[in-house]
């Protein structure tokens, strides 16, 4: 019997939850990790001081059920994963930012598997709330991204911290214009943001709506770069070191 019991992240039905890898186990993510809080981090205590806890088996907590977790994990996560080894091999390089990569991949089960991931690290009232997003993740061959859900984002991401925020804000407080509401979810080789009101107003993120205008079945070779950010210093969500300026990224 399940230890977990709650609503799932994906369809919503209450019951037993099983542990869902955020990224999929094969995308670098099988390994021992430190986890802290995001609060405790932001508390300002000396970072000896903030309550750490060790997960052996990877990134991830019990939120989806059981079919959920088997469909989406057959469905999509093998081809993520092939991505992600692309994109860690790519990280070897110097000089990734000057020039358009070539990937060869299936793009939807790709962004398919980055919205499966939105919705996980999300509660089930964000659930409840995106209605074509949770079609779009449960629906294997629907195709073309679900804009009520917002816009989403890639950049590389180096080093070995990790974070993962369900909805947030990034506030301008001389500018209402630059706020953004948003989810993040960074482990390397990828960080993908989900901007949920709109497009990001100014970014060198990567937009990559467009992998949801191809089929299921289609594999092709795209060509394309995004910046490398690592994680900042800062807990803040969507706080980043641009690798090629050294200097703080804020989405």
């Amino acid at each position: 019997m399940a230890k977990f019991h709650g609503h799932c992240h994906i369809c919503g039905i209450a019951g037993p939850l099983t542990f869902e890898h955020i990224p999929p186990a094969a995308a670098f993510n099988s390994e021992k990790v430190t986890l802290a809080d995001a609060e405790a981090l932001l508390s300002g205590k000396p970072d000896e001081q903030v309550a750490k806890r060790i997960q052996q088996r990877g990134m991830g907590r019990p939120v989806l059920c059981g079919p959920c977790n088997n469909t989406t994990g057959a469905w999509y996560s093998t081809s993520y994963a092939q991505f992600a080894h692309q994109a860690m091999r790519y990280l070897q390089g110097t000089s990734m930012e000057a020039v358009a990569l070539p990937y060869h991949l299936f793009p939807l089960r790709v962004i398919k598997q980055v919205a499966a991931m939105m919705l996980a690290i999300n509660g089930p009232g964000f659930q409840a709330a995106q209605n074509e997003l949770v079609s779009f993740v449960l629906s294997r061959e629907q195709r073309y991204w679900p804009f009520s859900a917002g816009y989403l984002y890639m950049a590389y991401l180096g080093g070995s911290a990790a974070r993962q925020n369900g909805v947030a804000a990034a506030m301008d407080f001389y500018d209402s214009r630059n706020n953004v509401v948003f989810s993040e979810m960074s482990f390397r080789p990828f960080t993908f943001i989900l901007s949920h009101e709109g497009p990001l107003r100014s970014s060198r993120l990567l937009d990559i709506t467009p992998f949801a205008h191809r089929s299921f079945n289609e594999w092709t070779t795209l060509h394309f770069r995004a910046p490398i950010l690592s994680i900042s210093d800062s807990a803040l969500p969507g706080t980043f070191v641009d690798k090629a300026s050294g200097r703080p990224f804020s989405i």
